[in-house]
C-alpha cells in the first residue's frame, strides 16, 4: 500500500474516532437524571404551602380533611386526595356548613304568618305561613312576603294614603293607668294611630284587671287592699 494512501486512511479513521467521542459526551450531557428536582432549591413548590382546608358540603356529602396536602411539582398546585374524605351523612341527617346534622329540625318549629311590620318607608306584609327549612330549622317567608314602598310613610305595617292622611305626625303616647270602677286599666306602651280617622288605638297594649276578684279595690290604676269603709 502506498504511504500516501495509508496516511489518508489514518486521518479518516482519526476523524471518525473524534466524532464518536464528541457524540458520546453530548449524550451524557443530556442525561435527565442529572437535572435538579422542581422541589429542590428554586423549584416550583418552594413557596407553596398546602394547608388543611375547612370541611364543607358538596351536593349533600360532607367533604372532610385529615391534614394538609402535597404540592404537585409538575404544576405547583396542591393535591389533597390522600387526606380528603367524602362522607355520606346517612339517613336522617344532612350536611350543613361542613357538618352532618339531624334533618328533623322542624318538628318543633312553627312558621305561623307574622304580623305586618314597617321597615322604614316599606310596608312588609305576609299572605300566609312560612316554610321551615330542614337544614337549619329556620323559617323561610320569602314566598309569602311582600315589601311595598309607602310614599306617605308606613304605620303598623300599612302604607299611609293621600286619601286618609289623618295619621301624619300623629303620636299615641302611653296613657296613665286608671280605674274603671274596681277594674284597673293599665298600659304597657304607646298606642297606634288608626289611619281611617286618625284616632289612637290602645287595645294591643291595654290590660284590664278585676281587683274585686282578689278582695281589693282599684285606686289610681292599681289594685289595693280595701279600707275599713270600702
Amino acid at each position: 500500500m502506498p504511504a500516501s494512501l495509508a496516511r489518508k486512511i489514518s486521518k479518516i479513521y482519526l476523524l471518525l474516532l473524534v466524532t464518536l467521542a464528541l457524540t458520546a459526551l453530548s449524550a451524557c450531557g443530556d442525561d435527565t437524571n442529572d437535572k435538579p428536582h422542581p422541589q429542590e432549591s428554586g423549584g416550583i413548590c418552594q413557596d407553596v404551602t398546602c394547608e388543611q382546608p375547612e370541611d364543607h358540603c358538596d351536593q349533600g356529602y360532607l367533604i372532610a380533611y385529615r391534614g394538609g396536602g402535597v404540592c404537585d411539582p409538575d404544576g405547583g398546585t396542591c393535591d389533597f386526595s390522600q387526606v380528603k374524605d367524602t362522607i355520606d351523612c346517612g339517613q336522617g341527617k344532612t350536611c350543613v356548613d361542613g357538618a352532618c346534622v339531624d334533618d328533623d329540625l322542624c318538628h318543633a318549629t312553627s312558621c305561623l304568618q307574622p304580623d305586618n311590620t314597617c321597615d322604614g318607608d316599606f310596608a312588609v306584609t305576609y299572605s300566609g305561613d312560612g316554610i321551615c327549612q330542614p337544614a337549619d330549622g329556620e323559617c323561610d317567608y320569602s314566598q309569602v312576603q311582600t315589601r311595598t314602598y309607602c310614599a306617605h310613610g308606613c304605620l303598623s305595617g300599612f302604607c299611609q294614603s293621600e286619601q286618609h292622611p289623618q295619621c301624619f305626625n300623629v303620636e299615641c303616647p302611653k296613657p296613665a293607668d286608671t280605674c274603671d270602677g274596681d277594674t284597673a286599666v293599665t298600659y304597657s306602651g304607646d298606642g297606634s294611630c288608626v289611619e281611617l280617622d286618625g284616632s289612637c288605638d290602645f287595645s294591643a297594649v291595654t290590660t284590664r284587671t278585676d281587683c274585686a276578684e282578689e278582695g281589693q279595690v282599684c285606686d289610681e290604676g292599681a289594685c289595693v287592699a280595701a279600707g275599713p269603709g270600702d
